[in-house]
């Protein structure tokens, strides 16, 4: 495997940040189990060849921030600090893609920055437990207060590079509660599969 490349425990390759001379500089993508490449433009892509007219993906893995890089026109990020816009990009390819799709929101959930690890918790990632857990228990928070709670929760872990920094991405500003789906009882599903 090239340097750089993150395994999971059956030693497959999930994701990679390492040179691309097919795309020029570096590139995060998600190997496939017939080993093809999925850059993060390209993911996004198959995520509005759907009706869906909001999408929300969580990515709990190792440098997940990275893959969203390619993401067409996440103008918000919720992180500890606050809420920021994007002003401009610098990608033709990401300008032509989010005109196509203007109309749908995409929200993306990342559990570590480029250079992270992303590590688990009873039985599955970090994130993905402690979001199941903070959206139970807090249905009507924003999306800056789930991200707030987590960096917390977060820097207790005793090893310092084991730390996370989650955020959120969006297409558009989310105003109102912090939601995964749409129906309650769809979340409602979720969370107990999650929980126990």
């Amino acid at each position: 495997m090239a340097p750089g490349t993150s395994k999971t425990r059956d030693d497959s390759s999930v994701y990679t940040e390492t040179e691309d001379f097919q795309r020029g500089g570096k590139a995060a993508y998600l190997v496939c189990g017939d080993d093809q490449r999925i850059y993060g433009n390209e993911f996004s892509a198959y995520l509005h060849a759907g009706r869906a007219s909001t999408i929300t993906v969580v990515l709990d893995t190792c440098g997940a921030a990275g893959f969203t890089e390619d993401f067409p026109r996440l103008c918000y990020i919720y992180d500890p600090e606050g809420i920021s816009m994007l002003v401009s990009f610098t990608s033709d390819t990401r300008t032509m893609v989010a005109f196509d799709m203007a109309e749908r929101n995409q929200i993306v959930v990342t559990a570590s920055r480029v250079h992270e690890k992303a590590v688990s918790f009873r039985g599955c990632g970090a994130l993905t437990f402690f979001l199941a857990k903070y959206l139970q228990e807090h249905p009507n928070d924003s999306a800056i207060s789930f991200v707030k709670h987590l960096d917390d929760e977060f820097a207790t872990q005793p090893k310092a590079d084991w730390r996370q920094h989650p955020q959120i991405q969006s297409r558009y500003r989310l105003n109102g509660p912090f939601r995964l789906l749409s129906t309650k009882s769809g979340l409602e599903a979720w969370l107990h599969s999650m929980l126990t």
